[in-house]
């Protein structure tokens, strides 16, 4: 999967899904976390780039990646939060 970021003929919508599950998949707390915010970033300018596009397709496509990123994040705040729980009770 981390080849397909090496490739710079990815489109964008590949390219943050695969940060998606790179998030996702990974035990490294610190690259789950990079990988959501590279795709944070991307995101963005993609947002951007299509805000008055018309396309429907791109607009349901970053939709959908934002609905994922969204619930990423929230599990993320969630195991960290769980973390320090567990760090204070030591």
């Amino acid at each position: 999967m981390e080849e397909l970021l090496d490739k710079h003929d990815v489109p964008v919508n590949i390219y943050m899904r695969v940060l998606i599950l790179l998030s996702i998949s990974t035990d490294d707390r610190d690259k789950a976390e990079d990988a959501r915010l590279a795709c944070e970033t991307f995101w963005q300018f993609t947002r951007k780039r299509y805000l008055y596009d018309p396309d429907r397709w791109a607009q349901t496509t970053l939709r959908c990646i934002r609905e994922s990123l969204n619930e990423l994040r929230e599990v993320q705040e969630e195991e960290a939060l769980e973390r320090k729980t567990e760090e204070a009770r030591r």
